[in-house]
């Protein structure tokens, strides 16, 4: 893959690239990618899942850093929690589907993870969430509540 910046080379992943003014940022989910600058014979950086890099014309890759991929994946749609705290991904579904779901209080320190593409429907993605922790979600008024 190529951009304007920078070479990555998949080495078997799920990764975001986004470019835009000037500079290239990659994070990776899972598997490893390694990044190049456009400019010959600069260091290259590997990322672990995890990790972000951030490439600018004629420079060599930025050192690889952690990152919270629900925030720094937040752009491509996708919803990524990776034990995440129920309330936490309550908000997240709430604020990324504009709806409102709340957590029974007995739940909100509950973990979750999973990885839900842009077009999931919010009833699909709750319901897995749910199904996964042995719970159940009522709807009363456009409101979604997990509870048990």
């Amino acid at each position: 893959m190529q951009t304007d910046e920078a070479f990555i080379h998949v080495l078997g992943t799920r990764f975001g690239v986004r470019s835009q003014q000037g500079a290239t940022h990659v994070v990776l989910e899972s598997g490893q990618v390694e990044v190049a600058s456009n400019a010959q014979g600069l260091p290259t950086v590997k990322l672990e899942p995890g990790q972000m890099t951030k490439v600018t014309d004629g420079a060599p890759p930025e050192p690889s850093s952690q990152v919270e991929l629900e925030n720094a994946l937040s752009w491509t749609g996708f919803i990524f929690l990776r034990q995440t705290p129920l309330s936490r991904a309550a908000t997240l579904l709430s604020e990324s589907r504009n709806v409102r779901v709340e957590v029974d209080p007995s739940l909100v320190n509950e973990t979750v993870t999973g990885t839900f593409a842009p077009d999931a429907e919010i009833e699909e993605i709750l319901n897995a969430l749910a199904l996964a922790l042995g719970t159940a979600v009522h709807t009363e008024g456009g409101v979604f509540r997990i509870a048990p």
